[in-house]
């Protein structure tokens, strides 16, 4: 007796280290995001994300980081509720007289952490297509507070369902010895891939409003991480998922009225100062914290593609005022290219005048398709020669110079981005017309990376 309470004393405190040490990471996670654009990442809504699928290698990264920290956030939201079910496990395999039953409930949470991070990716994918409309339709933007506010009541509303109430009766009693009566590895993973299907039925839509509401948003998860772990253990948990469902469809409610009564327009709905819904052509952005996650990924895009060039500048230093051919600029000369995009994009996002040659209206369209989409749909930029205004007769006189003069830039992007982000994510190009500022952004990055190119050469 003795010895089984010891051993169920330290499953438990293993579980509740992996549970601390996921907790950790993702506020660390949540913190260097947050970091990353000096706001907090609060309502990441559908539109969110730290996703570009502006080129190929962006996209694998995005996903890639989306992914991971998604597995490195099930553990945290996921365990505490898994932990009798994997106690139960573990005591079957010990009981059947397999080896090291320790291990294979390692690989039963293995299985089930492989299910979830399925679930990620697919999640990635939906939320990467739902951006890339986005970027397509400008337009589209409005709607999603309003959309954002339709998927909660849904899924709010599956609570409440007898098919809900299946599902959680199924997750909170499959038989441990299902999988540990002829305990293996193999069965053992097979059992935690049944277990994290069996947990995916039952809260992915839970889930979908964490996603929807707050992917990044530390309150968003420990709401639902407290929901979930309530409707699994507590004696009466269809009881609580039905009381969840109904704050669920509130809070839906709620946001899809605030949003329509602050005259954020839906596919060109908007409420009027008296009250009534009419038709308008132009789309109101999303609020703030709808975009927060995205623009993050921009920013740290162009800086990655600022901070090479600096390191490329160093490696320069050699022939920092010798041009790479007859009629070419010098390493010098094309920082300061650079440096003045960067400048004149700061100063086109805050609407104040730039550098840049104001086209017509017509133009732009023209413009914003031949260019701006076609550099953000291959990450490359076409040979073009550079606009009169933007063309440099010097640069900065030392590498050290040009360090100074590209971080000062940058900075006035960065926070002309994230303060104008703070009003909506679409901008008024004298280029390209109404665009997105997160696109708008990664646009930089890869004008800055494309430049770079022309430093290196032996």
């Amino acid at each position: 007796m003795h010895s089984a309470l010891s051993s169920r004393r330290a499953f438990y405190g293993v579980v509740a280290l992996v549970v601390a040490s996921s907790a950790a990471a993702t506020v660390a996670w949540c913190a260097s995001m947050h970091a990353m654009n000096g706001m907090p990442m609060e309502g990441d809504a559908v539109a969110a994300t730290s996703w570009t699928l502006a080129s190929r290698h962006g996209a694998l990264a995005s996903a890639a980081r989306f992914v991971g920290m998604w597995v490195v956030m099930t553990p945290a939201m996921m365990l505490p509720s898994l932990a009798p079910q994997l106690w139960r496990y573990r005591v079957a395999a010990e009981r059947s007289g397999a080896p090291r039953p320790g291990l294979l409930t390692v690989l039963a949470v293995l299985g089930y952490l492989a299910v979830w991070g399925t679930a990620g990716s697919a999640a990635w994918l939906g939320r990467a297509a739902l951006i890339d409309a986005r970027r397509q339709t400008p337009g589209l933007a409005g709607a999603v507070p309003v959309a954002t506010g339709l998927v909660v009541i849904v899924m709010g509303a599956i609570q409440l369902t007898a098919w809900k109430a299946r599902q959680l009766r199924h997750c909170r009693f499959r038989s441990a010895h299902d999988g540990a009566r002829r305990a293996s590895a193999g069965s053992s993973w097979r059992h935690g891939v049944r277990l994290g299907i069996d947990c995916l039925r039952c809260c992915a839509n839970l889930m979908a409003i964490l996603l929807v509401v707050g992917a990044m948003d530390l309150r968003t998860m420990t709401v639902v991480t407290v929901a979930i772990t309530l409707e699994r253990l507590a004696p009466e948990g269809a009881r609580i998922a039905r009381v969840t469902g109904a704050l669920a469809l509130g809070a839906g409610v709620s946001s899809i009225g605030l949003a329509i009564g602050q005259g954020v327009e839906v596919l060109g709905l908007r409420r009027s100062a008296g009250g009534i819904i009419y038709l308008q052509n132009a789309s109101k952005s999303l609020p703030r914290g709808c975009l927060m996650t995205e623009l993050s990924e921009s920013l740290q895009t162009t800086r990655t593609a600022v901070d090479d060039m600096i390191r490329t500048a160093h490696a320069s230093a050699d022939r920092w005022t010798t041009p790479r051919a007859a009629g070419k600029w010098t390493p010098a000369q094309v920082i300061e290219h650079v440096a003045l995009a960067l400048e004149a994009s700061a100063a086109e996002i805050a609407g104040r005048p730039t550098r840049f040659p104001t086209l017509p209206r017509p133009v732009r369209v023209l413009v914003r398709t031949l260019l701006f989409n076609r550099v953000l749909r291959s990450g490359t930029f076409p040979k073009a020669k550079a606009n009169p205004a933007m063309t440099p007769d010097d640069g900065p006189a030392t590498p050290a110079d040009a360090e100074r003069r590209l971080a000062a830039a940058w900075r006035a992007l960065e926070e002309a981005a994230i303060r104008s982000a703070a009003a909506g994510d679409l901008m008024t190009s004298v280029l390209f017309g109404r665009v997105r500022i997160a696109d708008y952004v990664t646009f930089q990055g890869y004008h800055a990376r494309h430049h770079r190119a022309q430093m290196t050469w032996s």
